[in-house]
């Protein structure tokens, strides 16, 4: 059960992981998009609201594998030593 666990764990992270590049990439793209397309008023809002929203998931997906198997490292490929 413990294995299962821990594969479970990994998958939610490394979605999380997945997910807030996926999002940092797009609000990049619309970051751009706007400023070459001379509406440059918007792009500082986008970064603020856009990239903690996208690391949300991230640290998300980073509490739930934590919770569910002990590991404390916050990036997806290395181990962290549950104690």
């Amino acid at each position: 059960m413990k294995y299962f666990l821990d594969r479970i764990g990994k998958v939610v992270h490394w979605l999380g992981f997945i997910y807030s590049l996926v999002l940092t990439f797009v609000v990049m793209v619309a970051m751009f998009s706007d400023i070459s397309s001379g509406v440059a008023d918007r792009w500082f809002e986008q970064l603020i609201v856009g990239l903690p929203f996208a690391g949300s998931f991230w640290v998300g997906g980073w509490i739930l594998r934590y919770l569910i198997t002990g590991k404390k490292h916050i990036l997806p490929w290395k181990r962290g030593d549950p104690h």
